[in-house]
């Protein structure tokens, strides 16, 4: 019996709640890609992803993007959306003022709110395919992560891409810095895990590896919640002064408050 021949009854209920946050984003004529995430801000959804995917350093800034969103009850199904970002920061789409690696997109069509307990219980059916992160996602109690505990990010590395269903890929991280503490000066923490092109955008989470500890901590709390915006991986000169550089396989995230920053200024 092939796939097709099962139906979607048969690998719906296989299917990550944090898969349908997630969206490829994709630029006309262009064959790359980057990942982007879904998040409700008061009565508005966003999609939010990096600055720079929207306004590279170099080259020129793109005049939309392609996104999808997926039916509800039937998450294989997807509708595309074209994204008009021509007119740029502060119209079609609000960057931090202090021009951190994050950007919002508002978008004309409203999605469920995720659970932030999803893995452990449901509050309701929800009524969209897709669904968004949102306050309540951002984990607020910075003491639950520490250096050396595991995240994940979610996105699309590469070419390695679901290409009949859209479907992200989940990658283990580690956190390697003082996870709540600014690095270097900035809101952000680093990661270690191996990125490809592609992955930019996509949200790092911690799950229940992390969150649930049998010290004295209730096992019925969260199973999931938004840690950051993965942003880029680092890399260093092989040798001082040579233009040969070396991946670390660490990377940068911001710090997913940056979102409500961003949205709270622009709904000013």
């Amino acid at each position: 019996m092939g796939i097709d021949e099962v139906g979607p009854e048969w690998f719906s209920h296989s299917i990550h709640p944090l898969h349908t946050t997630i969206t490829r984003i994709r630029f006309p004529n262009e064959e790359g890609h980057a990942t982007g995430f879904y998040y409700n801000f008061e009565e508005e959804t966003y999609l939010i992803t990096n600055r720079h995917v929207i306004a590279p350093q170099e080259g020129s800034s793109p005049d939309s993007m392609r996104i999808f969103t997926r039916s509800h009850p039937v998450p294989i199904e997807r509708e595309f959306h074209d994204i008009d970002v021509a007119e740029g920061e502060g119209e079609d789409w609000y960057g931090h003022e202090s021009e951190f690696d994050i950007a919002a997109v508002p978008l004309d069509f409203n999605l469920d709110s995720i659970n932030p307990r999803i893995g452990i219980e449901d509050d309701r059916d929800p009524e969209t395919g897709s669904l968004a992160f949102n306050k309540e996602s951002i984990l607020s109690e910075k003491d639950r992560v520490l250096a050396g505990d595991r995240a994940q990010i979610v996105g699309y590395p590469g070419q390695y891409v679901d290409k009949d269903f859209d479907f992200p890929v989940m990658r283990d991280a580690i956190i390697s810095t003082n996870y709540g503490l600014p690095y270097n000066g900035t809101p952000m923490f680093l990661t270690d895990a191996r990125m490809h092109p592609g992955m930019s955008g996509s949200p790092v989470v911690a799950g229940p590896v992390t969150l649930i500890t049998y010290g004295g901590i209730d096992l019925w709390g969260p199973a999931y919640k938004l840690l950051g915006i993965h942003s880029s991986t680092l890399k260093q000169p092989v040798q001082e002064g040579e233009n040969e550089r070396m991946w670390l396989d660490l990377n940068s995230a911001w710090y997913a408050e940056l979102i409500e920053e961003i949205l709270l200024a622009s709904d000013n």
